[in-house]
C-alpha cells in the first residue's frame, strides 16, 4: 500500500511525507502545493517543477487560488503531464 492515492491518470494526491516517494515513482513533471502553513518545498529535484496555490481550511475567500489550482490541475492532465498534489 502507498502513502499516496491515484486520483485520474497522471494526478495523485499525497500529505507532505509522501510528495517525494510519490514524485520519484510517478515521474511527476509537476508537484501541486496546496499549503498555506509553509512555503517551503519538501524535496529538491531538477525534472520537477513545484507550483504553490496556498489554501487555508476553513477559510472564507480563496475561491482564486482553488479556481487557479483546479485549471493548473486540469490542463496539466490534459497536457499527459504527472502531477502530485499536496
Amino acid at each position: 500500500m502507498s502513502d499516496y492515492q491515484k486520483l485520474l491518470n497522471g494526478i495523485f494526491m499525497c500529505g507532505e511525507k509522501a510528495v517525494q516517494t510519490a514524485a520519484e515513482t510517478e515521474k511527476a513533471d509537476y508537484i501541486i502545493d496546496l499549503r498555506a502553513e509553509t512555503d517551503e518545498r519538501t524535496f529538491q529535484d531538477k525534472n520537477t517543477e513545484w507550483f504553490r496555490f496556498p489554501l487555508v481550511d476553513g477559510q472564507p475567500g480563496q475561491k482564486e487560488s482553488l479556481k487557479e489550482a483546479i485549471f493548473f490541475s486540469v490542463n496539466a492532465y490534459k497536457a499527459g503531464k504527472t502531477a502530485i498534489l499536496h
